[in-house]
């Protein structure tokens, strides 16, 4: 059971490694990307969440939510990815954990733990000299500022979902995040800004 959610684990890095290059190569614009990314992805979700036990109507709202997140996280993940380097947009989105470790100490007040306070500031300085270098560079602030964004709403969503696989199948509240992400946080962000952009249905690139 350990080795087979280990190997999920590292499954899901590294799918996540490939995911800012097909954005970076997708045919449509970014906003557009992740609407179609969140809308396909309820298909394998319903599948795998069909003979799993349902949830009571308070905890389908608080996985709705973490799915309006998620949706938050991919436009701007996204955008960032367009506006910035691979890299930059990637390294910054993935200080999520430490987000993640600092949200339950702000929001209860509880004082930090050592280690959580030295791998943030280790993290932090980090991402200052990056940020520096970048602008000295001409880097895009702006992108990066996006992908720090996306950091900050991811985190929110793996906590609530944290919380809901506590107690509840974890079909089942992938389902209804990603089904919350798809129907609420896409129809009405990503699909409309999707719409205003240049593209939103996948189109042949031109030859040459």
């Amino acid at each position: 059971m350990r080795r087979n959610a280990l190997g999920q684990l590292y499954a899901g890095v590294g799918l996540s490694g490939i995911g800012p290059i097909l954005v970076r190569t997708s045919s449509v614009d970014p906003a557009a990307t992740a609407f179609w990314r969140l809308v396909l992805s309820c298909i394998p979700a319903a599948i795998l969440a069909w003979r799993s036990p349902g949830m009571p109507a308070r905890d389908i709202g608080l996985a709705l939510l973490a799915g309006v997140m998620l949706a938050g996280d991919l436009v701007l993940w996204n955008a960032s990815i367009m506006r910035t380097s691979v890299l930059e947009a990637t390294l910054l989105v993935m200080i999520y954990p430490l987000l993640v470790a600092l949200l339950p100490v702000l929001w209860r007040r509880r004082r930090p733990d050592g280690r959580v306070v030295g791998g943030g500031l280790v993290a932090f300085l980090g991402i200052a000299i990056l940020a520096g270098a970048r602008g000295a560079a001409g880097g895009d602030l702006l992108g990066n500022g996006m992908a720090l964004l996306a950091a900050l709403f991811y985190a929110v969503c793996f906590l609530i979902s944290a919380d809901l696989c506590r107690r509840q199948d974890a079909a089942t509240v992938t389902f209804w995040t990603l089904v919350g992400a798809a129907l609420v946080g896409a129809a009405l962000g990503a699909l409309p800004v999707a719409l205003l952009q240049d593209r939103i249905l996948p189109q042949e690139r031109p030859a040459g």
